[in-house]
């Protein structure tokens, strides 16, 4: 079974209920037992992650792409 991303809340749930023989995490949020989805993003720090206006300017696409 693979967990990524939010599936890494679920996955262990779905490994339990087919019996699966192993569990993989792909870039998965992983939470502490107990943890909720929403705790999982204050406790993270990724309630606080900010991303710089310029990301989303054209001039800023355009440098990517060249």
């Amino acid at each position: 079974m693979v967990g990524h991303s939010l599936g890494g809340f679920t996955a262990p749930l779905v490994c339990d209920e087919l019996h699966s023989d192993g569990l993989v995490y792909l870039s998965a949020m992983i939470p502490m037992p107990g943890e909720t989805f929403g705790d999982w993003w204050t406790n993270t720090g990724h309630d606080r992650e900010t991303i710089p206006d310029d990301v989303f300017s054209i001039s800023c696409l355009k440098s990517w792409l060249a």
